[in-house]
């Protein structure tokens, strides 16, 4: 090793305080998806909820389809 070792000390804490950041932003950047996710998801399915034909007590049934969505949810982001 040809360099001095207080600069080797040195790389190997920086090297290690940089690892422990990313480690942070990575969990950070995981939350914050999970959070938008399940707040895209939950708009969804009240959208879907809300535009639901109303059904009645008569005889005769009209026929339900599913309505197209306006949003799609991905878990694979």
């Amino acid at each position: 090793n040809a360099a001095p070792a207080p600069l080797v000390r040195r790389f190997a804490e920086v090297t290690r305080r940089f690892r422990e950041l990313l480690t942070l932003h990575a969990r950070l950047l995981t939350r914050m998806r999970n959070a938008t996710e399940g707040m895209i998801k939950a708009i969804a399915e009240e959208v879907e909820r809300q535009t639901q034909p109303i059904r009645t007590y008569n005889p005769v049934t009209a026929p339900y389809g599913r309505r197209p969505q306006a949003m799609v949810y991905n878990k694979v982001v």
